[in-house]
């Protein structure tokens, strides 16, 4: 039954968490690294570093075990609603 719902939820619903879009837009895009879920950081960007063009690409974050910065390009950011 685990299997079953991971099997679901990874090809259902995970990849609607990272939409990318068009190849024209300028934003730097997501990349993931292969690692179950279950051993994702969940952390909340603490502080941005914006390089000499101001564009983000290098954020401190802020998790249950302290602070490190990480590139954009390897986070994926949660769905939230305000």
């Amino acid at each position: 039954m685990h299997q079953h719902f991971w099997k679901r939820w990874n090809l259902e619903f995970l990849h609607t968490l990272q939409q990318r879009s068009k190849w024209t837009d300028p934003s730097t895009p997501i990349k993931t690294i292969h690692l179950p879920p279950l051993h994702w950081r969940v952390g909340r960007v603490f502080e941005t570093h914006p390089g000499s063009d101001n564009v983000v690409r290098v954020v401190t974050l802020k998790t249950a075990l302290g602070t490190l910065k990480r590139p954009v390009v390897k986070l994926c950011p949660l769905p939230y609603s305000l």
